[in-house]
């Protein structure tokens, strides 16, 4: 038996795929052109099926669309959208949620704003402790991180 696909989907596969190879091209404009027409539709499955993820991996890559393009106030409003869905989808205790923590930390300490990195940097490490192995890439990663974060704190 063939699987049904919606229409919707088949399109937010190939925009997803278009402007993840526009990202990785350094296009961030054209990648976020390419995302925002799709988000309306994935938020609509999301509602529909609260366990799709089309819309949270949506709102995560454009929101690093537009870090990378240098819009910060909207790249910290679709991390915080994407990392609350994760925990309406997942809870805190996996690694999807450590990434996006660990993100939003580190777009906080691009902008400066150390405290408030530290307190996300400290919640990953705990939840990676919990979870990851000791020698984990990206255990040791968010170790590396707070410890630089630290060093500019002074």
């Amino acid at each position: 038996m063939i699987a049904y696909v919606p229409a919707w989907a088949q399109t937010w596969q190939q925009r997803y795929e278009q402007a993840t190879v526009d990202f990785d091209n350094g296009n961030y404009a054209q990648a976020i052109s390419t995302l925002e027409p799709v988000l309306s539709e994935t938020k609509t499955a999301f509602e529909k099926n609260p366990t799709d993820t089309t819309y949270a991996s949506t709102i995560y890559l454009l929101g690093d669309c537009h870090w990378w393009a240098g819009n910060y106030a909207e790249t910290e409003q679709l991390f915080k959208a994407s990392l609350s869905l994760i925990r309406s989808q997942q809870g805190e205790r996996n690694k999807p949620y450590i990434d996006r923590t660990a993100d939003l930390a580190a777009l906080y300490y691009d902008l400066g704003r150390y405290e408030e990195a530290e307190v996300l940097y400290k919640q990953a490490l705990a939840i990676d402790q919990e979870i990851l192995s000791q020698e984990d890439a990206d255990h040791i990663g968010t170790l590396n991180n707070l410890a630089v974060l630290w060093d500019v704190m002074g």
